[in-house]
């Protein structure tokens, strides 16, 4: 069975509700199907959007997977080298071509080269024709040199995993996936199958889907799937709304733009303009908090400002509310990551404003209750002010030791003079 989510409906929500319903009378049936999706993050938000909607009674959780951590029985293949290795091995094949200018622009090069290898593994792409494609006398010496690079990966690259007896990770996991493919498709009888999330379609993916869909019990729920051929979403929940249609239009229709809408698509949507982006923050959190004060009523934010959401997560925690970003939190964002920072600030700048920032973060409490270090930390700053002195590490505190051993090993280590490349660098090494 395949289905598509509405665009309005959040896939892990209704694929929840699905299982629930359908298995509410079996809930040791329950157990045995497998869910697939996409990321180890989707897993989380289905067990959360699961357990959230199961609240009220016992429950027994599907086995859940990420698509690349599929369960392989007898799968003969070989391990992956770690993504940092890989990350790391590039880097140093892209230092040994000439006109790159350092570590950094190396580094770089080896980010792109990684992602590459990913696109070319996925849709089974073979790289050692890339000097064929196209022929190099008739293009400028640019292109020529950029063919020359990527020998990189198909010359480079399969010597050293030969060599290590180990798989690119992108290689391995489309084998896993074919392996997995192989063997739903050989068992006569298998446990129900959902697949469910996938937006980014690829060779081995779609062999999977073609055998999942071959079993009644199984199900394939696409997110905001358009078929081809066809204009109507296959699935609709009961939040569809006008502005879907509009969207539809948008997706199934080359020449959209002379499309006549109903007057009605657009009545909900209403523009907001702003001074500031913590402006616009508030009013996004205002609108929020609003909709939460309606019974049964939900709300999400869609951006791809990363500090717009991150300023309104923010401003909902004056109301104690806890949004989750699907984006996730980057490492320097978290409270472990900041410390570290100022840490590494007081490492570089050890004056009044870094010492007083580092000891008014929770995690520099020393085992010391978190409202006691403060209180003292604060008599300490006003007394300071008071005398007009400059601040001292006076309090019993052990930063001290912490920041001289990075004043004396890291920072002589690196040999690195603006303060930006140092943290940046830290934030990499964790």
């Amino acid at each position: 069975m395949m289905r598509a989510v509405s665009f309005s409906e959040d896939l892990v929500s209704a694929l929840a509700k699905d299982l629930l319903s359908k298995y509410e009378k079996t809930p040791f049936e329950l157990a045995k199907v497998q869910v697939v999706l996409p990321t180890k993050r989707a897993c989380l938000a289905f067990k959360n959007a699961f357990l959230q909607r199961g609240k009220d009674r016992g429950l027994l959780l599907p086995h859940l997977v990420s698509l690349y951590e599929l369960d392989v029985l007898e799968a003969d293949i070989p391990p992956a080298i770690s993504n940092t290795t890989r990350l790391l091995l590039l880097t140093k094949l892209c230092m040994a071509k000439p006109n790159i200018l350092g570590v950094d622009q190396a580094l770089k090069m080896a980010m792109s080269l990684t992602e590459l290898l990913d696109l070319a593994y996925q849709f089974d792409l073979d790289l050692s024709n890339l000097k064929t494609l196209v022929p190099l006398e008739q293009f400028s010496e640019h292109w020529q040199q950029t063919v020359a690079f990527l020998d990189i990966l198909h010359t480079h690259w399969p010597k050293i995993l030969e060599e290590k007896g180990q798989l690119d990770p992108m290689d391995r996991n489309i084998r896993l996936i074919r392996a997995f493919t192989k063997q739903v498709s050989s068992q006569a009888s298998t446990a129900p199958i959902v697949l469910a999330g996938f937006t980014d379609l690829f060779p081995a993916l779609n062999e999977l889907i073609e055998v999942v869909k071959q079993h009644d019990n199984n199900l394939i729920l696409l997110d905001n799937y358009v078929p081809k051929g066809n204009q109507d979403i296959p699935y609709y929940t009961t939040k569809h709304v006008p502005q879907e249609g509009a969207v539809m239009e948008a997706l199934t229709k080359e020449s959209w733009t002379n499309i006549s809408l109903p007057k009605d698509s657009f009545k909900n949507v209403c523009l907001l303009t702003s001074n500031t982006l913590s402006e616009e923050a508030l009013s996004i959190a205002l609108l929020l908090r609003e909709a939460l004060e309606k019974p049964k009523q939900t709300a999400a934010l869609v951006t791809t400002d990363r500090n717009l959401a991150r300023q309104v997560i923010g401003q909902m925690k004056r109301w104690e509310i806890e949004l989750d970003d699907s984006a996730g939190t980057p490492l320097n964002h978290t409270e472990i990551g900041t410390f570290l920072s100022l840490i590494v600030d007081v490492g570089m700048h050890p004056d009044g404003q870094t010492f007083l920032s580092l000891l008014k973060h929770p995690l520099a409490t020393d085992t010391k209750p978190f409202g006691q270090l403060h209180h003292l930390v604060q008599l300490q700053e006003k007394h300071l002010r008071k005398e007009n002195k400059a601040w001292e590490m006076t309090l019993e505190t052990d930063f001290h030791r912490w920041i001289a051993i990075f004043q004396n090993n890291v920072l002589n280590r690196l040999r690195l003079r603006p303060q930006y490349q140092v943290r940046r660098r830290l934030r990499l090494f964790l």
